[in-house]
């Protein structure tokens, strides 16, 4: 087991390309940061928070991703950090988790980083089913769009009657 409680230090190199760090046993507590810049962090066998799940986004094809092959306590703050210029658009998505089964305990979402664009925000509904998140309108965009629709559909009804 990996207690980064103690402040212990897990660190991995894999192919140029693609950086990954794979631990065997259970990880509890600290602060896990896939990648040294992106990369992939892999626990065979579970993840036990509570703790700090920190993910890097370069792009829809270049981003952390955290693979656990059993369960994961997921009572941790998410850390989502933009890096290399990267600005998420509308409908982005990344997968960050993959696991066995989820224990959410009490998962926050914690950005820290700026702001995503006007009318755009964090998606987070998928991310205790599925590991994913993604970059949706803001509720408010959707709801002025749908009294758009209504409005004009029964401007154009009243046209053609």
């Amino acid at each position: 087991m990996v207690d980064a409680e103690r402040r212990s230090v897990v660190q991995g190199t894999g192919k140029p390309d693609r950086r990954r760090c794979t631990v065997i046993g259970d990880v509890s507590n600290g602060r896990i940061a896939p990648g040294n810049s992106t990369g992939d962090f892999a626990i065979e066998g579970d993840l036990q928070g509570p703790g700090t799940i920190a993910f890097e986004l370069a792009g829809t094809a270049a981003y952390d991703q955290l693979l656990v092959s059993g369960s994961a306590n997921l009572g941790d703050v998410l850390e989502i950090d933009l890096i290399n210029g990267f600005t998420p658009a509308l409908s982005d998505y990344f997968q960050l988790l993959t696991f066995d089964t989820l224990i959410d305990s009490g998962l926050t979402f914690e950005l820290t980083c700026e702001p995503l664009q006007a009318g755009l925000s964090w998606d987070t509904t998928h991310l205790a089913t599925t590991g994913a998140i993604s970059v949706a309108p803001e509720p408010t965009t959707w709801l002025l769009a749908a009294l758009g629709s209504l409005a004009l559909f029964g401007v154009d009804r009243r046209c053609c009657q």
